[in-house]
């Protein structure tokens, strides 16, 4: 492995020092790494990144791993991301809407971070998505019902310990029609 887990903690920082050349968007994200520097710089190098037999990004697996700092823009350029496991972080800043990019992401996970704002929509036009775990952040504002009705196929919800407006259950949870599982706890609703 290129990176070892220990190494996470001063790597895995959006503040600044992009050094790559832009070839490998995810490494926009690891300050004070020289990616140039590797041998190769597929998603392969970079443990935690899962990626395709055409070299795509499909999984990253990033919680627990003391990230810092904003998401940056580039996750725009995953278009072919399913999965995304950013919990138990210090992420801050508001979650971005390049993060709904791929028409194939069915699992979102970022719950125990520090984002603000409101949550943004889903914006794919034929979304997968599954799988929504938002818990413990510091969003704020309307229960964003755009979840429900842009993500039809919506199983698992998690909005749990945020500090959402006081409103009811929106009406527009009848069009996830797949629902199993919906917790808010202490969401204010």
């Amino acid at each position: 492995s290129v990176l070892s887990s220990w190494e996470y903690k001063d790597i895995f920082n959006s503040t600044g020092g992009e050094r790559d050349s832009d070839v490998t968007p995810f490494c926009d994200w690891m300050y004070g790494v020289d990616v140039n520097a590797l041998t190769e710089t597929s998603c392969e190098d970079i443990d935690y990144i899962f990626c395709d037999a055409n070299g795509n990004v499909v999984e990253i697996q990033l919680s627990g791993r003391a990230l810092k700092g904003n998401l940056p823009a580039s996750f725009s350029l995953f278009t072919k991301l399913e999965k995304l496991y950013l919990g138990d972080n210090q992420i801050t800043g508001a979650l971005p809407e390049a993060i709904w990019t791929s028409p194939d992401l069915n699992t979102l996970s970022i719950s125990k971070n520090f984002f603000t704002g409101s949550i943004a929509c889903p914006t794919h036009s034929e979304p997968k998505l599954k799988t929504v775990s938002l818990s413990q952040n510091s969003f704020s504002g309307d229960f964003p019902v755009c979840i429900f009705t842009n993500a039809p196929k919506l199983q698992f919800i998690s909005l749990n310990y945020l500090d959402l407006d006081d409103a009811a259950i929106p009406p527009e949870i009848m069009y996830a029609t797949e629902l199993v599982s919906f917790s808010a706890i202490h969401a204010g609703l």
